[in-house]
């Protein structure tokens, strides 16, 4: 056999190997040198070298003629190089795969992930312009992060799995019961418990609502996993193509707005987008951003609601109320930014701003014999920082606040949720003379036996109690019953919301210690305060 059968044997594996190898003399050694390159990335890089070299050294010494190749050892060389070859197109292959994998499928589910979803919807959006119409669907699953808390990951793991099946048979279901509308539906992971669904197919609101109607059935009642009854909660926000889009990232925007409107609004079901929620969107964002500012340049001050003895008609204390003093000088109340705050984490910091604000105020007022408290309310996450305890005493280190003059003011739910942590926080404070409130008692879940371990000073009444005092049969009954209670435990009492002089009898009636609401006063700046706690001192003086 000659050189030339040699090369033609080898071209005939090379292509059995899957290589498109022409001539090797020219453009077949490039081509062999390109999926060697390939192969170099790809872990190959021995197997390459070796197939290469073999063949390089028989054409070598053929070309000399210091070699002439038997049919054996023509047959067995071309063997050895297409298996290699076969091995790196394998490896390359298997590589590539796994990539496109991680790409474009969910690790937990398989579910197509969010790039894969806007490969899909990009593809099918044209269609809308010739008016057949396109839904998208954003799902948020509520209840994931507890059981992955408490169950730990590998339980969520399964349970989102098990979403994700319930989903996908629920899509496959309305399909073959001869919705064509569900036939073509994709269904993706975007996070740990948030799903997608495009429907490309001619899918007006009409058919986006039945959908949503039968997601909605199909979370009412719990999923059971190995015994574990789960419940769980389902959102979502839907946008329309092309009314709302006729690009794959504008759909997914308007449709997580959708989501978050529905989110904030706090009940279950589906919201559709509409050109106002951009607006609010935009406002949103643009409040946010003057939030975060707002919270460098500590534009919060508290404004302070005097508390008044039933006994003596005296003023006793305040409780500061933050306040955002915008550089314009106006001024928003807690109720339009504490919520947005909260969920930005921004709440710790401003409850900090209070406290030392408070702090200096109070010391101030004691160094003209005013001889007032300062209570300071506190945020359940703000509480549970580790650097809490530090932070109140910075706070009365710096302002020279007698410690017996602070009073910190926790929610009863705050309370109930972690006595342990209750306990441990305020054992330092109340040593040096804190004194710690349990702030809109009533309306949480604490019992008698609970509270006589917790290490509270003050009960104070829930404003609703004592608005519906004139109105609730029941009321009066239950504030003589909290009432009772304190005295038992000989707790101070502190009534919110007093706005009738008759509401003022009852209480002072019943026993309770100190009122506050407006029929005393409204939340006043600090000078405001002084000038109010002076003048009844100088009442008092001319009285005597």
């Amino acid at each position: 056999m000659t050189w030339a059968v040699f090369w033609a044997t080898a071209v005939a594996f090379l292509a059995f190997a899957g290589l498109e190898v022409s001539l090797l003399s020219g453009v077949g050694i490039a081509l062999l040198g390109a999926a060697s390159l390939g192969a170099v990335f790809f872990g190959a890089k021995a197997t390459r070298d070796r197939a290469l070299g073999q063949l390089a050294a028989l054409k070598a010494l053929t070309a000399r003629g210091e070699l002439a190749p038997t049919d054996e050892l023509i047959y067995t060389e071309c063997l050895d190089l297409a298996s290699a070859i076969q091995g790196i197109r394998r490896t390359y292959r298997d590589e590539i795969e796994g990539l496109q994998r991680a790409a474009f499928r969910d690790p937990v589910t398989g579910l197509p992930n969010l790039n894969s979803l806007k490969l899909m919807i990009d593809r099918n959006l044209p269609k809308t312009s010739y008016g057949k119409p396109a839904a998208l669907f954003h799902l948020r699953i509520d209840g994931f992060e507890n059981s992955g808390t408490t169950l730990g990951s590998d339980f969520a793991e399964r349970l989102e799995r098990d979403v994700s099946s319930r989903l996908s048979l629920l899509l496959a279901t309305m399909a073959s019961n001869a919705d064509d509308r569900m036939r073509n539906a994709l269904l993706a992971s975007k996070a740990f418990n948030e799903f997608m669904i495009f429907l490309p197919d001619e899918c007006d609101r009409q058919a986006a609502s039945v959908l949503a109607r039968h997601l909605k059935a199909l979370f009412s009642e719990a999923i059971e996993i190995d015994g574990r009854q789960i419940r769980l909660g389902l959102i979502g926000g839907i946008a329309m193509a092309p009314d709302d889009g006729v690009s794959a990232d504008t759909l997914i925007k308007n449709a997580g707005m959708a989501l978050d409107e529905m989110g904030r609004e706090g009940k279950a079901g589906f919201q559709f987008f509409t050109p106002r929620l951009e607006r609010v969107a935009v406002g949103r964002q643009k409040l946010e951003q003057e939030l975060r500012d707002a919270v460098s340049a500590r534009e919060f001050q508290p404004f302070f609601q005097p508390k008044i003895c039933f006994r003596t008609g005296r003023m006793v204390g305040a409780e500061a109320l933050a306040r955002w003093n915008r550089p314009s000088g106006q001024m928003i109340s807690p109720g339009a930014f504490i919520p947005l705050a909260e969920e930005l984490g921004l709440i710790d910091e401003i409850g900090f701003q209070i406290l030392d604000t408070a702090c200096h105020s109070a010391a101030k007022w004691n160094t003209q014999d005013l001889d007032l408290s300062v209570a300071v309310n506190v945020a359940p996450s703000q509480f549970d920082r580790t650097d809490f305890v530090d932070r109140v005493l910075d706070a009365l280190r710096q302002s020279g606040l007698p410690p017996r003059r602070l009073e910190l003011e926790i929610t009863e739910t705050m309370a109930v949720s972690n006595p342990d942590r209750v306990i441990n926080v305020m054992h330092p404070l109340r040593a040096m003379g804190v004194k710690l409130a349990i702030d809109d008692f009533g309306t949480g879940h604490a019992n008698l036996s609970m509270l006589t371990q917790l290490p509270f000073d003050i009960f104070k009444i829930d404003r609703q109690f004592v608005s519906s005092l004139e109105q609730d049969q029941q009321a009066p009954a239950i504030v003589e019953m909290i009432l009772a209670m304190a005295e038992t435990l000989g707790l101070e009492t502190v009534s919110e919301g007093v706005e009738t002089e008759a509401q003022a009898a009852f209480l002072r009636r019943r026993g309770c210690t100190i009122g506050q609401g407006f029929l005393f006063s409204r939340p006043i700046p600090d000078p405001d305060l002084q000038t109010m706690a002076a003048h009844w001192i100088a009442q008092k003086k001319v009285a005597s």
